[in-house]
């Protein structure tokens, strides 16, 4: 998984094998035998879970943790618990209390070596024959993927949320398969696998006004990004940090980041900043908010660029649900890595940095009042809670909210296979050396 994953050329093309999720299943049956032979009794649990969320790891920011969030609001009436495997032992830190607020307890194995944290896992699962098991787990998580057996429990739905590179777990058919997007799904089903969708939204907190009055207030322009170093620090032929100076260099106005940046990111963008002639003021860093769309209301930012080269899909629909006109990145090696194909039709799209600087110069009071209106109708009619509520609770046929207009076919950005060759082989070129050096000291243990 490691060799695969790390490999940028397996990147929106490989993405489940049925041979590696066949061999986690027999290691579960194995395990689960051990667990009969050895007479181990599961642990007693004090009330019944209806829905057990099995994941990897959870975290105090991006949309991983926030998607689990939404699911278990999204069924107030059921008792979840969260099943966290912790497979990579890594030491990481999260806000325990947003899951306690919700009444929702958290397990994890206090530690332990791969097969201890697989027994674990089956042993969890076994006190809770009856609950509906949803499956968040990361791409090489084998406790997790293994833990899971037909019989074991009720019912056991596989979340797609790894959706870019080679995840265990999503070639299983005994299972329901759940796609987040929609040209996710239809990747899905296009390789033969039976995909429901599951529409991801989040929550309704209305709309900035869509007149080109609102826009530009100040005479210039307010862009804003998010995200934290993973979606920026993937080798790449041009970086967030020396974009954004070219952009507040043309614009004339000013940027809001949110989200943690490292002091390496943040150094990168001050030398930029000072090369390219921008003062540093025009450049606001907020590390953390409880709302991202809220915050852009709150600031009346003006045009919303994506995370590049990752994009984040949960941030998109934030600010599309919030009314701001949004910029996707098209990644000339699988344009869904920058969230090109969220947008609806006409979404303001580029794949090089010339491309966005062309689109900062369009974008006038008029043009982001209409951009601003077909993001809020987009999020109404694809992402609105109400249907992402339904799905998850299995009620089909559920209404939009409020009333949208009927929307056109959307075209995926069209990718030079050349382009999409070259930037491959760049990458990999440069990130490549790192596998070896994972299977060496995979190797050494």
């Amino acid at each position: 998984m490691d060799t695969v994953t790390n490999d940028p050329a397996t990147v929106g093309s490989v993405l489940s094998s049925p041979g590696l999720d066949e061999l986690c299943q027999k290691l579960g049956a194995m395990s689960l035998n051990y667990i009969e032979s050895e007479k181990i009794r599961p642990p007693s649990a004090d009330r019944q879970a209806d829905v057990i969320i099995l994941a990897t790891e959870l975290y105090s920011v991006g949309g991983h943790t926030r998607v689990i969030e939404d699911i278990i609001r999204a069924q107030p009436d059921k008792h979840h618990l969260i099943l966290m495997t912790n497979f990579f032992s890594h030491d990481y830190q999260f806000d325990l209390e947003r899951f306690t607020r919700l009444g929702v307890e958290v397990s994890t194995p206090e530690s332990g070596d791969y097969v201890s944290r697989l027994v674990w896992t089956q042993l969890q699962l076994c006190s809770h024959p009856d609950a509906q098991i949803l499956v968040f787990n990361h791409h090489a998580d084998v406790a997790a993927i293994a833990g899971i057996q037909p019989g074991l429990n009720r019912e056991v739905v596989f979340c797609h949320h790894a959706d870019h590179h080679l995840c265990l777990g999503a070639a299983l058919d005994w299972v329901r398969h759940v796609d987040l997007y929609e040209d996710f799904c239809n990747t899905c089903r296009a390789a033969g696998i039976k995909a429901e969708l599951w529409p991801l939204s989040v929550p309704d907190i209305g709309a900035r006004p869509h007149d080109p009055a609102s826009f530009r207030r100040t005479g210039s322009l307010l862009t804003a990004c998010s995200g934290h170093d993973a979606k920026f620090m993937a080798p790449y032929p041009f970086h967030y940090w020396t974009v954004l100076p070219q952009v507040l260099r043309r614009s004339g106005g000013r940027h809001l980041h949110i989200g943690p940046l490292s002091d390496d990111i943040l150094n990168a963008l001050r030398a930029e900043l000072a090369a390219q002639g921008v003062s540093e003021e025009r450049f606001t860093h907020i590390p953390w908010v409880e709302n991202l769309g809220a915050t852009l209301k709150e600031h009346d930012v003006d045009l919303y660029i994506g995370s590049f080269p990752l994009g984040g899909g949960r941030a998109i629909i934030e600010a599309m649900g919030a009314g701001t006109p949004i910029v996707t990145h098209a990644n000339n090696m699988h344009p869904p890595l920058g969230s090109a194909t969220l947008g609806p039709p006409g979404t303001w799209c580029w794949s090089s940095p010339n491309e966005l600087l062309s689109i900062i110069d369009s974008a006038s009071p008029e043009a982001l009042a209409r951009h601003s209106q077909r993001a809020r109708e987009h999020y109404l009619r694809t992402h609105s809670p109400a249907g992402f509520e339904a799905a998850v609770r299995g009620v089909r046929n559920a209404p939009t909210t409020g009333a949208v207009a009927p929307e056109e076919n959307s075209e995926s950005p069209k990718v030079d296979p050349l382009a999409a060759y070259l930037l491959r082989a760049q990458v990999r070129n440069e990130t490549f050396p790192i596998v070896f050096d994972l299977l060496a000291e995979a190797a050494q243990q």
